[in-house]
């Protein structure tokens, strides 16, 4: 459903949302609007049209300043004129923190494969984002996360663990400490000292001991995930990203009992690798021969005996009555493709637009000048204040081809 619908006004909206996080205080958090105004930013990653690298660059900058120049949660404490307000204060600054959170996942994590940019400013923007990240994490350890936010921070995994397999030996220490900070807000303490000591020598060695540390926690829907979340690098612009998913894909594969997941889903997988066999980099049409060779050996360990011994398993719990084996694992959720008419699909998207948007008209129309905005049909336009109210869909929000 990404990217699948067009909102003509949406840059207007993300720059507007941009311009009410730089005029928060860098001193106090009082209000919710840096928040709000990043979890718009957030859900509009959705829509059509895409933001362009520079913006990206520039939104993720006044994002970092906003909450990573906010005083320590003790100082705030402190200042607060009663032990409510002292509570209330840590809540918010919580939930700000998961905010940028997710933003960054969908600014960093979601780059979509269109854009390309010169290695060195991609470096200069990783480095300083996945440092970011880093800080980010070490803060909201200290709040001992709920389920809902580890669930967000669990998808920075791939990522990091991608760019760990950079040639930049400054882009590797800055994944290895965002990893270490990981770590212990999940919980995997094993690992920790693994990452916090990652050169470029070994990050193999320490993807596959991550690999056999993930399947090792036994959480099939957890790998599926991850698994999922990798396959779109596969379609990545940089070489090194594509060779880094399926470095990621074979070594989890062969942690896994390959024999007992679910023909489907082992379809799966080999079709998502098998998908750049004519990749025009001839070291990755190799690395994903050999990829989808040693798969087909996890699936079928000695196929002939084991044919043979299946059969006979057959044959014993027919003739005894015993039950046949547990049904083989499922490592991916089945997506239900759901065929709506166009218009209920605008229905759900504006209904969606509508609460965060018009929320944040309602409580902050008094702070900002009058914009224009031009809403549904070309001709017909108004002067609102502060973010639209929608009623229906405009005639442009309609989906269109990837």
């Amino acid at each position: 459903m990404a990217f699948q619908f067009k909102f003509p006004q949406k840059l207007e909206i993300v720059t507007f949302m941009v311009e009410l996080i730089r005029e928060e205080p860098l001193n106090s958090i009082s209000s919710s609007i840096r928040l709000r105004a990043m979890n718009v930013i957030t859900d509009f990653r959705k829509l059509r049209p895409l933001i362009e690298v520079e913006e990206r660059t520039e939104l993720l900058r006044t994002c970092y300043k906003s909450v990573l120049c906010l005083p320590p949660i003790e100082v705030l404490q402190k200042e607060a004129s009663s032990s409510q307000e002292a509570h209330t204060t840590v809540d918010l600054f919580r939930e700000t923190l998961q905010s940028l959170l997710r933003l960054m996942e969908t600014l960093i994590v979601e780059m979509p494969s269109r854009i390309q940019h010169c290695l060195e400013e991609r470096d200069q923007v990783k480095i300083s984002a996945t440092s970011a990240l880093g800080y980010m994490l070490r803060q909201v350890d200290k709040f001992k996360p709920g389920l809902s936010t580890r669930r967000e921070i669990y998808t920075f995994l791939v990522p990091l663990l991608l760019s760990i397999q950079d040639n930049n030996t400054e882009v590797v220490k800055a994944c290895g400490g965002a990893l270490t900070e990981w770590t212990n807000v999940i919980g995997w303490s094993s690992l920790t000292q693994t990452f916090r000591h990652t050169t470029l020598s070994d990050h193999i060695q320490v993807l596959e001991e991550t690999c056999r540390y993930l399947v090792s926690t036994s959480k099939t829907q957890l790998v599926g995930d991850l698994l999922c979340q990798s396959f779109g690098f596969l379609k990545s612009p940089q070489s090194f990203l594509r060779a880094a998913a399926i470095n990621f894909i074979g070594l989890t594969a062969k942690k896994l009992s390959m024999s007992q997941i679910h023909e489907d889903d082992v379809e799966l997988l080999q079709n998502a690798i098998g998908s750049l066999r004519n990749d025009p980099v001839e070291s990755i049409q190799s690395l994903v021969n050999t990829t989808l060779k040693k798969i087909d050996e996890y699936v079928n360990p000695g196929s002939v005996s084991t044919s043979r011994m299946s059969q006979l398993s057959n044959n014993i719990f027919k003739v005894t009555g015993m039950k046949t084996p547990k049904r083989k694992k499922r490592l991916f959720k089945s997506i239900k493709r759901e065929r709506d008419d166009g218009d209920n699909q605008k229905k759900k998207i504006w209904k969606w637009l509508q609460r965060p948007l018009n929320s944040l008209r309602n409580r902050y129309n008094r702070r900002v000048k009058n914009i224009p905005l031009i809403i549904g049909n070309s001709d017909k336009s108004s002067m609102l204040s502060q973010v639209p109210t929608f009623e229906s869909p405009p005639a442009e929000a309609g989906p269109t081809a990837k």
